[in-house]
């Protein structure tokens, strides 16, 4: 590796790095506002609920764009616009004199965080050799865990001071995201799609040994005459596997849960900051198990270990369920079954569901299929995180871990049966065994 080489790979493991936290941080920086946002505005814990969900609705609209985005401008070129998007709804946010600006922030940053979250991931495995995915995909899944914690350290900080500053490091993140993926190439597949092999051939050069390009090289251009009409009967299973997965994914309550674990924690009789902080133990232990994770993703079989990681996550919720069911309300069996169902998390799906994205997928059709699973899992998000905490007041929060436990259950043991290993293989050849 040349130099230049060796700094651009450097500055590809920093992006990832940065654009994990970046989304984490997003994603959890509501959490630590939410009760300063409900007695700020004085919003029902209907609106409350609902803006935990918009992120989701954002990300939801912006699968509508992705594929376009990403095949007209590339990988590198949508997370930029990604990013200035992302910067509009947090700028919305930091100057908000109402709720409205609460609302249309946190839509806007859903809406680039989507188009952030998915592109990132899908550039990460087109720039990646193929024993490199893994663990580069694991390094995202850990900086993302690493950004809710942080979001959950901040939000303690300045809990009595103003949540507003929470925002503004959010801001700060997104800005070096920008810097740091200006100064990278596109991606090489796309580069290659639109014919510019040279370009190619050096973005490839970050990860790949030089005698591995050709052979690289060789395998897309012996799949450049596979049509790339997403809806034919060769990608049907594939497809529709990957939408059941994510669905099910959302269905464990896992943003729901992140999202509004300080307010599950208070209702189950913890004072406020003390929920606070057992949100922190949650996200800590979420790093903690992702790091775990990050050492077991190419040791072991990833279907198999997304299946029984997913078995787990339906024990936790029965835990839960059954320390509402009888009454107890138990914060510490509320935590424990939080803190089971946040290790299995974190461990399999966690970092997993990057690679069922982009590995299962078949290539010529990535993109377009990405974006419509993409828009079908943020759909679920969406509507799970924002009824989460209505539900739970209408049917009771027994019965909502009941039903994500089942979900979970299917969850897990449809990858063990219908999903193949992916460790260390050629993508491109995947088609042909999902």
């Amino acid at each position: 590796m040349t130099n230049k080489i060796t700094q651009q790979y450097y500055l590809l493991l920093f992006l990832i790095i940065v654009g994990g936290i970046t989304f984490g941080y997003n994603i959890s920086v509501i959490a630590s506002s939410l009760p300063r946002i409900k007695t700020q505005f004085l919003v029902s814990e209907k609106t409350i609920s609902l803006i935990a969900g918009l992120v989701f609705l954002g990300m939801l609209s912006a699968k509508l764009f992705m594929a376009v985005f990403n095949d007209t401008y590339g990988r590198r070129k949508t997370l930029i616009i990604a990013g200035v998007i992302f910067i509009l709804g947090t700028l919305a946010i930091i100057l908000s004199t109402s709720i409205v600006y609460i609302i249309i922030g946190r839509t806007l940053q859903g809406f680039g965080g989507g188009l952030l979250m998915f592109t990132t991931a899908l550039y990460i495995v087109e720039i990646a050799n193929d024993n490199a995915r893994g663990k580069l995909t694991g390094l995202y899944q850990l900086s993302f865990t690493l950004g809710l914690l942080i979001s959950n350290l901040i939000g303690l900080f300045v809990f009595d001071i103003n949540w507003k500053i929470s925002f503004g490091i959010l801001l700060v993140l997104t800005v070096i995201f920008i810097f740091t993926i200006y100064k990278l190439p596109c991606s090489p597949k796309w580069l290659f799609m639109k014919g510019h092999v040279d370009e190619a051939k050096r973005a490839l050069e970050i990860s790949y040994a030089q005698d591995k390009i050709d052979g690289v090289l060789k395998s897309w251009v012996q799949n450049t005459d596979i049509t790339d009409e997403l809806f034919q009967k060769c990608y049907l299973k594939p497809l529709l596997l990957v939408i059941t997965i994510t669905c099910l994914h959302q269905l464990t309550g896992i943003n729901a849960i992140l999202q509004t674990s300080t307010v599950l924690i208070s209702d189950a009789g913890l004072a406020k900051y003390a929920a606070l902080l057992s949100s922190i133990g949650i996200t800590s232990v979420n790093v903690i198990a992702t790091a775990i994770g990050l050492k077991l993703i190419d040791r072991f079989p990833r279907n198999l270990m997304l299946g029984v990681c997913g078995i787990i996550i339906a024990i936790a919720h029965f835990i839960v369920a059954m320390n509402f069911f009888s009454g107890l309300r138990s914060p510490i069996l509320l935590l424990g079954g939080l803190m089971l169902f946040i290790t299995a998390y974190a461990i399999g799906p966690g970092i997993i569901i990057w690679l069922v994205f982009s590995e299962y997928l078949p290539t010529p059709v990535r993109s377009k299929a990405i974006a419509i699973a993409g828009f079908i899992n943020s759909l679920a998000g969406f509507l799970i995180s924002s009824l989460f905490l209505h539900l739970s007041i209408l049917y009771g929060t027994s019965w909502v871990f009941l039903t994500c436990s089942i979900f979970s259950l299917i969850y897990g043991l449809i990858p063990i049966f219908y999903l193949p290993d992916t460790a260390g293989k050629n993508i491109e050849r995947l088609q042909k065994s999902v």
